[in-house]
């Protein structure tokens, strides 16, 4: 009940003092669950690695460009090569993912639990005039850090390599053979 002379500073504490247990029992209560599900909670790392698209920087009258295609076309191929079966399935074999997937179901399980955990990311570039990608970004989500790194180094080097064999082939396509 509020007293006839309005709600003052001494009022408040009263009210406070009278009603204490309300407010620490539920506080009490929710840091302990909070705790308690940090203890309990799996553990997940995150690992990621950035890849820079380099445009041609010599113009086209100079030198002609050996890949014609479109950038954006051009990574959506190579995430669809790198995240294709055979190559995940190579990676789960090297680093020994997804034990317990793999004991229980089948490696299509265990493939399509790590596609699940893998992420490609487009960075746009901002002062760039052309709507090419500038970089983008390979995540992996794991439970083991040190592996969570190497899995994410070695999906980036997939990419990479499977650029400069693009690369190669469009050069070899158009008329220009390197000796390496």
């Amino acid at each position: 009940m509020i007293p006839k002379e309005g709600i003052t500073l001494q009022y408040l504490i009263q009210a406070f003092r009278r009603r204490f247990w309300y407010v620490v029992i539920p506080f009490f209560v929710l840091a302990m669950a909070t705790v308690g599900y940090c203890i309990k909670a799996p553990k997940v790392y995150k690992s990621s690695t950035l890849i820079l698209v380099q445009p041609q920087e010599i113009p086209d009258e100079y030198v002609q460009a050996t890949v014609t295609s479109d950038a954006r076309s051009r990574l959506h191929t190579l995430k669809e090569q790198v995240m294709s079966r055979p190559r995940l399935e190579e990676i789960i074999k090297e680093y020994d993912l997804y034990a317990k997937v793999r004991a229980v179901g089948s490696m299509y399980d265990a493939v399509e639990t790590m596609r699940k955990k893998i992420s490609v990311e487009v960075k746009e570039s901002r002062n760039r005039r052309d709507a090419a990608p500038a970089s983008f970004e390979v995540i992996f989500e794991g439970e083991e850090p040190t592996t969570v790194r190497d899995v994410t180094a070695a999906i980036a080097n997939l990419f990479v390599e499977d650029n400069l064999r693009f690369r190669e082939n469009q050069a070899v396509i158009y008329g220009f053979d390197f000796q390496l």
